[in-house]
């Protein structure tokens, strides 16, 4: 279903698909920012409204708990949704959404590749995109670094349980057990 929305700035009318209701875009005759509010049931044209005057509404209110839950489940961390305001927080969205619309999905290749090094079905079902993949076989692949190395020998590692270890992934997770047996 599309929808006709008119541009404040040059009083052109857009003909919108429903979905894109609630989102910001531009005008195509004019290229103005501007955000598609409005109701879907109205059939006549409404008018869109300028990005800057939303934006200037939205600043300095607070995000809704709907509008954190779905930062956080775009993955970004409650530490940056804490200190943001409802313009950040919209815009933000956007962005996260945007890149995932644009990210390349995992590729059989890949897939089998990580079986192939041993990857956990854990962290198999964790990937969302190629570059996700491409990290993770990098950190099975590449032997341990010669910082993680250093810093293994700085926690008391024996050089028996750094012979062991064959990829960065295995030295990270090393790590990460010293250091929580240190803190208990």
């Amino acid at each position: 279903m599309t929808l006709q929305f008119i541009c404040p700035k040059c009083k052109r009318v857009l003909k919108i698909k429903a979905e894109y209701v609630g989102r910001t875009g531009r005008c195509n005759h004019c290229s103005e920012r501007i955000a598609l509010i409005g109701d879907p049931a109205e059939p006549g044209p409404q008018m869109a409204t300028l990005v800057s005057a939303v934006l200037e509404d939205e600043r300095h209110q607070p995000v809704p708990d709907e509008l954190c839950a779905r930062l956080l489940g775009l993955g970004v961390p409650q530490e940056q949704v804490d200190p943001m305001d409802l313009a950040e927080a919209n815009a933000r969205v956007d962005f996260e959404e945007r890149r995932l619309r644009n990210a390349k999905p995992v590729t059989d290749k890949q897939l089998s590749y990580l079986k192939k090094l041993g990857a956990r079905e854990s962290q198999i079902l964790a990937l969302g995109n190629r570059d996700e993949a491409a990290r993770l076989i990098e950190d099975l692949h590449v032997s341990p670094t010669p910082k993680q190395i250093h810093f293994l020998r700085e926690l008391g590692a024996s050089g028996a349980d750094m012979a062991r270890l064959r990829t960065k992934a295995e030295a990270a997770a090393f790590i990460e057990d010293l250091q929580r047996k240190m803190n208990v």
